[in-house]
């Protein structure tokens, strides 16, 4: 009887150990490297797809995006600042490079310019099919209307081809006659820019490419992007184009130069109203490598005199 005693009570013992709870422990860096946070969550403008963004304390984050009502959804690696286009048909959205190599790019000590760089990704949302863009520098849409995109994209020159065939590269727009235009004596050249637009149409899949550009803007109305090239002086002979600031009609589908200078060597602080009608920039003579620079401002209305 005894001995039943002491089974039982040594039983009951260890039922009660079971019991209890693990003793907790302290939370370490690699418990918090594994927290993924949900952000920056978009609902089209029709109501029918969403998106959004998880990403890790430390890695490569994900996209995802999905259609009202249905439990599936697609995943983007590295997808992230998604935009729905206001006809709600397409989501415009940014890669990012791999974690692992910008790291080894920076162990490398390269120059920033050198590092790798964000990916444009159109996605059509009926068809799932998808269009990059690669070396994204910025994308700009209408907000309210328009099928246009603005894309501006870093110029990478072909190793292949010798200096002297760039100049081959043309514009696909040819630009129409100056509404605005003063000349002055030409001044020092600089290195451009560079940067190459992209100018798609979602509606069709039509593109225009424009060389030379510094700063791009679009109306919210989507119907004028208004931008400013910044051609080599040695271009300029074989070059369509100079230097200035410009506007693309995205009904007409034509360029027009709204303004240029030969003495202005740098154009910024581009501003277009809603409508694309009235337009405001700062552009100076003095050269990047200035120690200081002076800027004017200048503006454009392009609504005929009352």
């Amino acid at each position: 009887m005894r001995q039943r005693l002491l089974l039982l009570t040594v039983l009951l013992n260890v039922s009660a150990y079971a019991q209890m709870p693990a003793p907790k422990r302290s939370l370490t860096a690699a418990d918090y490297d594994r927290w993924q946070t949900v952000r920056a969550e978009k609902i089209s403008e029709d109501g029918r797809w969403i998106s959004w963004q998880i990403d890790p304390q430390e890695g490569d984050g994900n996209l995802y995006v999905a259609q009202t009502g249905q439990t599936d959804s697609r995943q983007f690696r590295r997808g992230y600042a998604a935009q729905f286009t206001p006809d709600s048909r397409f989501l415009v959205m940014h890669l990012k490079p791999w974690l692992a190599a910008t790291r080894k790019a920076k162990l490398k000590k390269l120059k920033p310019d050198q590092l790798p760089k964000d990916s444009l990704l159109v996605l059509n949302l009926a068809t799932g099919q998808t269009t990059p863009f690669p070396n994204l520098k910025s994308v700009t849409m209408g907000k309210e209307g328009g099928t246009w995109l603005a894309i501006l994209q870093e110029h990478k020159d072909n190793p292949e081809k010798p200096a002297a065939k760039l100049a081959t590269q043309k514009d696909t727009l040819a630009p129409a006659p100056p509404s605005s235009t003063t000349v002055a004596k030409k001044g020092v050249s600089k290195k451009p820019k560079g940067d190459d637009l992209t100018l798609l149409n979602l509606a069709d899949g039509t593109r225009r490419l424009v060389r030379y550009v510094s700063q791009v803007v679009i109306a919210d109305n989507g119907q004028a992007v208004f931008y400013s090239k910044e051609v080599p002086d040695s271009l300029k002979v074989t070059s369509p184009s100079v230097s200035g600031v410009y506007l693309f009609d995205t009904r007409k589908q034509t360029e027009m130069l709204v303004d240029t200078n030969a003495r202005l060597k740098i154009y910024k602080g581009l501003a277009i109203d809603k409508t694309g009608q009235q337009l405001a920039w700062m552009a100076s003579t003095d050269s990047a490598g200035a120690d200081r620079r002076v800027f004017s401002l200048y503006y454009k209305n392009r609504l005929p005199a009352p």
